[in-house]
């Protein structure tokens, strides 16, 4: 089946997790209170994100409501302003820490060739985008970007991939999804009516059952997508 777009997760999926995960084991060593505090808040706002009032979600940002779950759930952050700059703080840092991830030139290859047979495509993430996409070389490719802070949700929240199909302009039944959370990535895409494939997978298509394909490798899956369009 050939898809009119396909929608990518960014980090681990267009470049693996050891990646991502080298440059952020310092990160994490030099902040392990900061990491500890954002997990949690994280969490919890995956357990609150759906029961939001429509005015919260029309009146309100991101990151307001992600402020707002922080003073609600640690004592630390008392005030709204204690936990944006909490949160302004953490995300500047992490981003810092992505600066030097480096060209991909395999991905590069599969967006070229997508883009080569008019195929749309767009990128989904629950984190701050930076200029992570121009680092690793598709900065070109980034016509359609956005993260939790544009959607209002995080993964596996339906409404994120539903304002993503808003964006693109396709019937959900025309749409693959890629990422390499299976918990997020996979079944939240399948749960907004997608198809979703795993890339960088630990594991075999059994473990993954609600995937359409599990590849090891951003190789393999490059090899499957080309086979659809012959």
């Amino acid at each position: 089946m050939k898809y009119k777009a396909i929608c990518f997760d960014i980090d681990g999926t267009l470049y693996p997790a050891r990646i991502m995960n080298r440059y952020l084991l310092r990160f994490f060593i030099l902040h392990p209170f900061m990491n500890r505090t954002y997990s949690r808040l994280r969490a919890e706002y995956r357990k609150r994100q759906d029961s939001f009032s429509l005015s919260e979600l029309k009146d309100k940002s991101f990151s307001f409501r992600e402020a707002s779950v922080l003073t609600q759930s640690d004592a630390k952050y008392k005030t709204l302003n204690d936990a944006e700059a909490f949160r302004k703080k953490y995300y500047s840092l992490l981003l810092r820490r992505f600066k030097s991830i480096g060209y991909q030139k395999d991905t590069v290859s599969t967006f070229a060739f997508l883009k080569e047979n008019n195929t749309k495509f767009a990128f989904l993430s629950d984190w701050p985008l930076g200029t992570k996409l121009k680092q690793i070389g598709l900065g070109e490719y980034a016509d359609m970007a956005f993260s939790s802070d544009d959607t209002g949700y995080l993964k596996p929240s339906a409404h994120g991939f539903e304002f993503l199909l808003d964006k693109i302009g396709v019937e959900k039944k025309d749409v693959l999804y890629v990422g390499d959370s299976y918990s997020k990535d996979v079944l939240g895409a399948i749960g907004a009516g997608f198809d979703a494939v795993l890339v960088n997978a630990k594991g075999k298509k059994d473990d993954f059952p609600k995937a359409l394909a599990v590849f090891e490798t951003w190789a393999d899956f490059d090899r499957w997508l080309r086979k659809m369009y012959e």
